[in-house]
């Protein structure tokens, strides 16, 4: 018998409109580990809003057990995480001001333009500092813990047996050999030999129980953006991994969407009618995690706030009239490029390092936050030089 391509290889395929109106209206919608992690990094705003679109489901909502074990257990963590996070960049924004603090350093900036980067150095810090103490109060008062015990009330399914759990484990280390989806990129975790290396099939597996019981397609919200649940090529995110698509339908003859959180914002505006600002749409997805190292990522975190801060407070300092300063000649500028590039290509050797091996000494990222560091001093004053150059 003869066959078509889109119905015999229909994993291959993505979903018709029709199909995708269909399914947001009537799917369960399942939210990944890291997407209830994800409300400690938010602004109060966006995490509100997300929580909302989250309760506008209804009953159409379901966590599996795992999910919500995993971040009951890593909420502190995330916690630490951020607080850390608005730490070291209080220690940024402290380190900006030495290098501008003399004018031997630095004769290209006038008095007049250290006295008003003092200032505006001291208004991003008092904002740093209130972001600090509002993550470190929740350790004791967590509003997100509490808002989830909330919206989660007979939504989490069953949990597995320790049986259950060992056969799941050595299923996962067959699949993994042969680099069967999802979770084998988490394989350098088995030598922990607690089972946290097969969490994401956990999980899979309970969404998989859940849909073949209760005959229900779903809607799956994650922020892993690894290449063992996403097609990637070239570095582009294509959609989900075939294989995925085709064991969901076969074992449980239902179909199965993926989003990461910023889609899945964007898409209940089109598909449900429920408005969400492009701004916070925005935010979500600068939010997410790009790279798979956890540390990788907090760092890029940084880089990316204190840039955001650099660029505020030197918006104004570029607006100013330079007749007066003492900025330094055309080769001062080549010669910070030319000192640019070099940190640049060492960063990007760096990050190619860890996102090409699991296990990376620690010294490596060590090296790359000093190298972030003098990348943004450098920024500085290619910003300052070319101003100067540009009048």
């Amino acid at each position: 018998m003869l066959v078509s391509m889109k119905n015999e290889f229909y994993e291959h395929f993505k979903l018709s409109e029709t199909e995708l109106k269909e399914l947001w209206e009537n799917a369960t919608f399942v939210f990944d580990t890291n997407v209830l992690l994800n409300f400690y990094r938010y602004s109060e705003e966006s995490k509100n809003k997300f929580i909302e679109k989250i309760e506008e489901l209804g009953p159409r909502v379901w966590y599996a057990h795992h999910s919500i074990n995993e971040y009951l257990k890593n909420r502190l963590g995330e916690i630490q995480n951020q607080k850390s996070l608005y730490s070291d960049a209080l220690k940024d924004m402290e380190n900006l001001e030495k290098v501008f603090e003399h004018e031997r350093k630095h004769p290209f900036i006038t008095p007049k333009l250290l006295k008003k980067m003092k200032s505006v150095n001291a208004e991003v810090k008092r904002e740093l500092e209130a972001g600090k103490e509002f993550q470190e109060s929740r350790f004791v008062n967590d509003d997100v813990r509490d808002k989830l015990v909330e919206i989660t009330s007979k939504k989490i399914g069953e949990s597995y047996s320790e049986e259950e759990l060992i056969k799941i484990y050595d299923e996962g280390a067959n699949r993994y050999k042969k680099s069967i989806p999802p979770g084998f990129k988490d394989k350098a975790k088995i030598s922990a030999n607690d089972g946290s290396a097969y969490g994401d099939l956990i999980i899979w597996k309970q969404i998989i129980e859940y849909a073949k019981e209760n005959k229900k397609d779903v809607v799956f919200i994650t922020d892993d953006n690894k290449e063992d649940w996403w097609l990637i090529s070239s570095g582009k995110t294509v959609g989900p991994r075939p294989e995925l698509i085709r064991e969901f339908y076969t074992l449980t003859n239902r179909k199965i969407q993926f989003y990461q959180p910023f889609q899945f914002l964007k898409f209940i505006s089109e598909f449900l009618k429920s408005d969400v600002k492009q701004e916070i749409i925005n935010e979500v997805k600068d939010t997410s995690s790009y790279s798979a190292d956890e540390f990788t990522r907090r760092l890029d975190e940084q880089a990316a706030k204190i840039k955001k801060m650099k660029d505020a407070a030197f918006e104004q300092f570029l607006k100013e009239d330079f007749s007066e300063s003492k900025l330094k000649s055309l080769n001062s500028l080549r010669k910070v490029r030319s000192e640019l590039s070099r940190y640049r290509e060492r960063k990007l050797h760096f990050e190619n390092m860890i996102e090409n091996h699991d296990n990376v000494p620690s010294d490596v990222f060590f090296e790359l936050k000093s190298i972030n560091e003098k990348i943004l001093r450098l920024e500085i004053s290619e910003s300052m030089l070319k101003n100067y150059k540009n009048q």
